[in-house]
């Protein structure tokens, strides 16, 4: 992950923490482009099974904003921890299947993907999370060379 600031460089997380977290649950993520992406995932690891997800929508846990007083109001550790030691799911799977599709909204603007979003309005964009295999600090990281070195490095050496 990546952050961009251009101005002070607190404006951006005094933005974002500013943000009212009314989900029971206490998390503010992205919405995963795929819904189906964690039943996908439990029937690749053969857990489809034992582990239903019925939510019509779930998150990337990439970028969190996370409400400490409701995860532990929930009981989140150990309600999570539990489900990772008995089936050995990932992180994401865990807060998925605990938050139930009840998180709030994250906007794109703190959880740009990169190279899955468009880079068109690079400017908005505060956090750029590289999620998936193309890393920037690969050696053969070239799908978005071109957009990451010039639109963003050049971009952030001016301003810091």
């Amino acid at each position: 992950i990546f952050l961009f600031f251009f101005f002070n460089k607190s404006k951006y997380f005094r933005q974002l923490f500013k943000t009212e977290i009314k989900s029971e649950c206490g998390i503010v993520a992205r919405s995963s482009t795929n819904s189906n992406i964690i039943n996908d995932w439990l029937k690749k690891d053969e857990l489809i099974d034992h582990l239903q997800y019925k939510a019509s929508r779930s998150f990337n846990a990439g970028v969190l904003l996370l409400s400490l007083k409701k995860l532990r109001e929930n009981n989140f550790v150990n309600n999570t921890l539990s489900l990772v030691q008995k089936w050995g799911i990932n992180d994401q799977i865990a807060l998925n299947i605990y938050c139930n599709g009840t998180y709030d909204e994250l906007p794109m603007d703190y959880n740009f993907w990169a190279g899955r979003d468009d880079w068109k309005d690079t400017m908005r964009h505060k956090i750029v999370h590289f999620a998936g295999p193309d890393k920037p600090w690969k050696i053969n990281y070239q799908p978005y060379e071109e957009q990451v070195s010039f639109k963003f490095f050049n971009i952030f050496l001016k301003y810091n």
